[in-house]
């Protein structure tokens, strides 16, 4: 099937699809990965609030991005925001990968790597959504 004009884009993606423990409980990708890093417990409670900061940036640029620019975006322009998302999503998934499964460093490392990461992540998206 060809490609219709304008989407060529498409093609050179580098779009991740996020694997199939993060298709459920919710449609939300992000949402799934953050029940998955909350349900491992004793992490503590600053893991958990920046967790749920991850969320709320998450779901704030979501609707930034529907209310003020969805619209307004090329196809070129509305690929890119959609893989950068994905590719956000896809380092927090594995920096967390790597602190469940313990692949690189020690505990303590993987887990500091992991909230620099997600920290990260958030204040990409904010300054996305702020233009900061």
């Amino acid at each position: 099937m060809p490609i219709p004009p304008g989407w060529e884009w498409i093609e050179d993606a580098d779009y991740w699809e996020a694997p199939e423990e993060l298709q459920k409980p919710v449609p939300s990708v992000d949402i799934n990965l953050a029940i998955k890093m909350l349900s491992r417990g004793s992490l503590g409670n600053d893991f958990n609030v920046l967790v749920g900061q991850f969320i709320s940036e998450s779901q704030t640029s979501t609707i930034w991005f529907h209310a003020a620019k969805g619209g307004e975006l090329s196809p070129p322009e509305l690929g890119r925001h959609l893989v950068e998302g994905r590719q956000r999503t896809r380092r927090v998934y594995e920096a967390w990968r790597n602190l469940d499964e313990g692949r690189e460093g020690t505990w303590d490392d993987r887990l500091l790597a992991l909230m620099a990461t997600i920290q990260a992540v958030i204040d990409e998206m904010r300054a996305e959504r702020t233009g900061g």
